[in-house]
């Protein structure tokens, strides 16, 4: 009779222990972002609260998002889950009377850097700058597919029919180029083509607005000289 007495409550028992491991063991749907295609880290410069829309979805890997600065010590952060060493650092900047602050940032990626073209400007194997952005398309890629280089990525995948699901902004085609519209309004325009000798097509920033309208455009002369931010 005791045995027949605790045969539910043994029975009750194993089925929440296989509940519980099909829980924690069961796969989940990969939405995943690798190593060279995750997005920029949530750095929030000068100690500005990171804006939701730059913060990837539940399902994807978070990032860190730790206290920024203005210049200073460069500050290091881990990327969750692929555990890839990112470094921020902000050596010029400042605030203009109107409009957002301008800085010059670099960023390191341990993993997942875009390879360097030799004939494109840079600041170095692993690195990126906030004066450097641009759109590419290589040869097999389909029309309406583009991958965004900017400081902090790899490479984000946009298409010309959708959204970008990572922040909810838009990438269409203009009457001289491409521009990438945010959910708070602000909008990059990409209207400096430039091929390589391999047929990639690459389009660089030109222009910056914030949500405001506060606008900073991008020239462009050819190597040597430098590229002018006004």
């Amino acid at each position: 009779m005791i045995r027949e007495k605790f045969q539910p409550a043994r029975v009750l028992f194993a089925a929440i222990v296989s509940l519980s491991a099909s829980l924690v063991l069961a796969p989940k749907a990969m939405a995943y972002v690798n190593d060279s295609t995750a997005p920029p880290g949530c750095t929030n410069s000068c100690g500005k609260p990171c804006p939701p829309a730059s913060q990837p979805p539940a399902a994807q890997p978070m990032q860190s998002c730790g206290p920024g600065s203005c210049g200073g010590m460069p500050q290091w952060w881990i990327q969750e889950p692929t555990v890839n060493l990112r470094l921020e650092d902000e050596p010029l900047g400042y605030n203009p009377a109107l409009g957002p602050r301008v800085a010059f940032d670099l960023s390191y990626r341990q993993r997942g850097a875009v390879t360097e073209d030799p004939a494109i400007f840079g600041v170095g194997p692993n690195w990126s700058c906030s004066f450097r952005s641009y759109l590419m398309q290589s040869a097999g890629d389909l029309p309406n597919v583009f991958h965004v280089h900017k400081l902090g990525a790899g490479w984000i995948d946009y298409d010309t029919t959708g959204i970008q699901p990572l922040d909810g902004s838009i990438l269409t085609s203009t009457a001289n180029g491409y521009e990438i519209e945010y959910a708070d309004g602000s909008k990059e325009s990409f209207a400096q083509p430039f091929t390589n000798n391999s047929g990639t097509f690459f389009s660089f920033i030109t222009s910056k607005a914030d949500p405001a309208g506060s606008t900073m455009t991008f020239n462009y002369l050819p190597y040597p000289t430098r590229r002018a931010a006004t």
